[in-house]
């Protein structure tokens, strides 16, 4: 980057403010998006365009890639300028080297802007203390309402439960990856107890463990605001997971829990399945890399696959991604999906779904009317059988399918052909990803064209 050049790229819309020419001696060269005409332009300071782009503005502010901040009252210095020309009212800093003299200085920022409604410091270098100095200030704050401080490296809450407690505008807090443990997690649950603004928390690979996801779901027992939760990657194990599965029953705000990789075994799954049956609220739940989940008691599965699913009219979206699947129990899963009349969106990826689990699914394309988003990537689908082919024809009468991904399924020269008559029947198909499966260049060219005149994206690549 040239010495003179600007750190930051500024995008503006709207509201005055005045001496524009020290404005821009204080930004040498600056990319500005006009946001009501969507159009991004690169201008130096002499440009006509910034003066009329520059004098009506809010700014979102954005710090150059490869830029690091290592000096705390410079980037305050340069914060304080920046506001007095033009009102920043998203400020991004993520991945910049911020160290915690840095937290200290945007803390002091908070304290004198009015304007600014996000805030994203997100994987830098802040520690504790550079965290604390950032939540004491958001206590007393009362503009922003999304603050993004994951992967900073607190090994605390580092006050940020207290923000909780006495902040009345924050909607989104995003901390995940900041290895936080368990007593801190407890901390957070029990701010979430008075807590009644808060929409959004992300508390993924924080070591949580047991005590900390149970101290949450207590917690969601009482709390009426938080929509969303993600708990990815935090070690909650079978019996948090059945406690947050018995907080669903009561629940009825929560509408998307992400429970990713959370070493789930085979005792959270019928708590769960309980849970999804009985809840009205619940819209996406994330179960992913949980590959033990199916381990034990296999002859349960149909059941209470059927009842969870059939019985749930409100989950649009559910991951089982990498959760060991085989075609059993993507039979039983299919049989559920055939009653159920309310998800759109299904990740099946990373099993070990073969022919027979790949017709199941099949039967359920030719006459659900709702999932609009399939992924089938990275299972044993083949070419070999009947699943390819089955799944291929599903798509002559389906209707309302949009995304589909068999992505490193081994469907070879026959799988293609089948999909290749497909789509001269299918007509919504807006995205299909089939990278990896041993195509071979006639089909692959064949595929493109078949493609050619509908749109949307086909992904063909290492055939």
């Amino acid at each position: 980057m040239n010495p003179g050049a600007s750190k930051f790229i500024i995008n503006t819309h709207r509201t005055p403010k005045p001496t524009l020419e020290s404005f821009l001696e204080l930004m040498p060269e600056l990319r500005s998006k006009m946001l009501p005409a969507n159009r991004a332009l690169a201008l130096l300071r002499t440009s006509k365009t910034v003066r009329t782009a520059v004098k009506d503005s809010d700014a979102v502010v954005e710090a150059r890639s490869g830029v690091k901040f290592r000096d705390g009252p410079e980037l305050l210095s340069k914060l304080t300028s920046l506001s007095a020309y033009c009102n920043v009212t998203v400020l991004c800093l993520a991945s910049c080297s911020l160290r915690r003299d840095a937290g200290r200085s945007l803390a002091e920022f908070l304290r004198q802007n009015t304007t600014l409604a996000s805030l994203d410091v997100g994987y830098n270098e802040l520690g504790e203390d550079g965290g604390r100095a950032l939540a004491k200030a958001l206590c007393e704050n009362t503009t922003v309402t999304e603050f993004r401080i994951g992967g900073n490296e607190l090994c605390s809450d580092a006050g940020l439960a207290e923000t909780l407690r006495v902040n009345t505008t924050l909607t989104d807090l995003h901390m995940e990856t900041n290895f936080i443990g368990s007593s801190p997690g407890e901390a957070m649950a029990g701010a979430l107890l008075v807590n009644t603004k808060l929409k959004l928390l992300n508390m993924g690979d924080n070591d949580l463990g047991q005590a900390g996801g149970e101290a949450l779901a207590e917690a969601l027992c009482l709390n009426t605001t938080l929509r969303s939760l993600d708990l990815y990657a935090n070690d909650l194990g079978d019996e948090a997971a059945q406690t947050l599965a018995e907080t669903l029953l009561v629940n009825t705000t929560l509408t998307e829990l992400g429970l990713k990789a959370n070493g789930l075994g085979g005792a959270a799954w019928p708590a769960l399945a309980t849970a999804l049956r009985r809840n009205t609220t619940l819209q996406s739940i994330d179960l992913s890399d949980n590959d033990e989940i199916f381990a034990n008691d296999t002859s349960s599965i149909p059941e209470t696959f059927t009842y969870a699913l059939s019985s749930n009219a409100t989950l649009l979206s559910l991951s089982l991604r990498n959760t060991s699947l085989h075609d059993d129990e993507t039979k039983a899963l299919a049989g559920a999906l055939l009653m159920n009349a309310t998800l759109k969106s299904l990740d099946l990826g990373e099993n070990s779904i073969g022919g027979e689990g790949a017709r199941a699914l099949a039967e359920v394309l030719r006459v659900n009317a709702t999932l609009t988003s399939l992924d089938l990537s990275e299972n044993e689908i083949g070419s070999g059988g009947e699943g390819a082919r089955a799944l291929a024809g599903a798509l002559y009468r389906n209707t309302t399918l949009r995304e589909l991904d068999m992505s490193v399924n081994d469907l070879g020269h026959s799988g293609a052909r089948a999909l290749v008559e497909a789509l001269h029947h299918n007509t919504t198909l807006r995205s299909l990803i089939l990278r990896e499966n041993k195509m071979g260049t006639q089909q692959v060219s064949n595929l493109r064209e078949a493609w050619r005149h509908r749109g949307g994206v086909l992904d063909l690549s290492r055939n």
